[in-house]
């Protein structure tokens, strides 16, 4: 009997599925279809929908996002396992800028790049977002075999084995921008939430940014393959226009009828279910299936037995301590649940309080910080004293604020260079700046306007104005 695979896309307000089956005829598409899914209550009941009951042999595959995670090439002067796995996540830490202690780290095997060093690719993704994946698959009953994350599987799925790519992925959740040198990622951008904006923007801010991995990379020629929801006829012609790439989608069929766009990151999750094609997967440690510890039954059954064997004299008085100890750790984790509630009203799922209650006070300080409330430098502040020390008859069109407690980087357009440079040496007058590097200032296509990027240091320790 053919075995199904079955790749699950899941995005804010839509949950696409693609049902293929792996036999004699090889990979085929079966089936699709989507269905509208804003919560994880129903997402669960789409998937119990779709897929039914699952045999035994079925597969299922789903990726988080890109950007809910740290992907990271670490070099490192060995590759033995053990030693990769002791010190992988404080090397990720020094590189990234949130702490991953609590966070759930896998990596690809060590490739050697010269005599003294290795590669590893290294990922990292906070827990809460994998127990929020997780639950509309843990509603539904369906096993989720394989966790991946973006862009690893549309990258193997699509890019031309012996040759150089460039892959965009436009969906719901974020663009994912991959340069590929056959299945191998060299770089990928991502943009969070890149559909909101408006098509003369975000068809411009695409193609930028995929001429600049072109160029970083040195891709000869490479072939530009479209997927997603975000693609459209308008898209794929202004690549064409503007570009020396051929743009286009990639073709799969399903029953003689050719899968549309939207469908392909699904199919691409389905090719990625069979577990023979590799690739990355948090179903690991705690998130592990039952099943990949069938093989511990046995000793543990054993060992069980002994213990039973030799504490049985105690049993009676060691079951009556566990039952009022019981009793009592119901109470408290009832108390804890019921003052979590009162502190965030707005959480309905709560699988790990203390922890998802940290996870919140993190994001309480990080809002803080940025309102300007824990005494540092805050994005407002900044953003005022970039309006304040703006001339008053410059035009400046501000595109993107990127900040953090030590750095700011602004992007836009102005009329030309020397507007650039009188708003460097302006903000340089400012007591929260210490210096202002003009990292990229080029002239838009059409000649009208000047883009730029400007990097702005703060001071050390400065108090909120």
């Amino acid at each position: 009997m053919s075995k199904r695979l079955i790749g699950i896309d899941i995005a804010p307000e839509i949950m696409r599925i693609a049902i293929a089956e792996q036999g004699k005829q090889g990979f085929v598409l079966r089936s699709f279809a989507q269905r509208t899914a804003a919560t994880n209550e129903q997402r669960a009941m789409a998937i119990a929908e779709l897929l039914g009951n699952l045999e035994s042999s079925d597969r299922v595959a789903a990726a988080l996002p890109a950007c809910a995670g740290y992907q990271r090439r670490l070099s490192l002067p060995f590759s033995d396992p053990k030693k990769l796995a002791s010190v992988l996540r404080y090397e990720l830490d020094s590189q990234v800028p949130q702490d991953i202690s609590d966070a759930v780290l896998v990596h690809s095997k060590a490739v050697r790049k010269d005599d003294n060093l290795f590669e590893v690719q290294t990922i990292a993704v906070p827990r809460e977002k994998i127990i929020d994946f997780l639950a509309p698959f843990e509603q539904s009953g369906a096993v989720l075999a394989t966790l991946d994350i973006s862009p690893a599987p549309f990258v193997m799925a699509y890019a031309e084995k012996n040759a150089q790519s460039l892959i965009l992925s436009l969906t719901e959740t974020e663009a994912c921008l991959c340069a590929c040198n056959g299945t191998e990622i060299l770089e990928f951008r991502t943009i969070a939430k890149a559909l909101q904006l408006e098509a003369p923007t975000l068809h411009p801010l695409l193609l930028r940014e995929l001429e600049q991995l072109a160029r970083q990379h040195e891709l000869d020629n490479p072939a530009l393959k479209l997927i997603g929801s975000g693609i459209t006829q308008a898209l794929q012609s202004f690549m064409d226009e503007h570009s020396d790439w051929s743009a286009t989608v990639p073709e799969l069929f399903c029953e003689g009828a050719p899968l549309p766009a939207s469908f392909l990151p699904a199919a691409a999750l389905a090719r990625r279910s069979d577990r023979s094609r590799g690739g990355f997967n948090f179903r690991t440690g705690e998130f592990a299936l039952q099943s990949q510890w069938s093989g511990l039954k046995k000793p543990l059954i054993a060992a069980a037995l002994c213990v039973i064997l030799s504490v049985g004299v105690f049993a009676t008085d060691a079951y009556l301590n566990y039952a009022r100890k019981s009793q009592k750790s119901d109470r408290l984790q009832e108390l804890i649940h019921q003052q979590f509630r009162q502190s965030f009203p707005g959480v309905r799922n709560i699988v790990n309080a203390p922890a998802q209650m940290q996870a919140k006070l993190k994001e309480s300080r990080e809002r803080m910080r940025n309102l300007g409330l824990l005494g540092e430098a805050s994005a407002l502040s900044v953003l005022r004293e970039i309006s304040e020390k703006t001339p008053a008859d410059m035009k400046v069109d501000i595109r993107n604020f990127l900040f953090d407690p030590e750095s700011v980087r602004i992007e836009g357009t102005t009329s030309s260079f020397e507007a650039v440079n009188l708003l460097s040496a302006a903000l340089e007058s400012s007591e929260l700046i210490l210096e202002v590097q003009i990292t990229d200032a080029k002239m838009s296509v059409d000649g009208r306007q000047i883009n730029f990027r400007l990097t702005l240091n703060l001071q050390p320790s400065q108090e909120q104005s």
